[in-house]
């Protein structure tokens, strides 16, 4: 399986950070039903993916957030 998600990332690491944002929204449907989560979760993923998609403010590549995590969290 690591192999196929390696392979599947580094296809994903080649498309436009808009197309990117719109995958990981995709995928967040693709596993939550509206029925798991509330609605004012849902609005605050929104609220997100659109700063995001303005500039507003700038996401962390997912490598570094796991080094983090791993460096946290041991």
């Amino acid at each position: 399986m690591a192999e196929v998600i390696d392979s599947v990332m580094g296809q994903v690491k080649q498309l436009p950070p808009s197309d990117r944002l719109d995958l990981a929204l995709s995928i967040v449907n693709s596993v939550l039903s509206t029925d798991d989560v509330d609605h004012e979760w849902q609005a605050e993923l929104r609220r997100r993916i659109e700063r995001l998609r303005s500039g507003t403010v700038q996401g962390i590549p997912l490598d570094e957030m796991l080094a983090e995590l791993e460096e946290r969290y041991p």
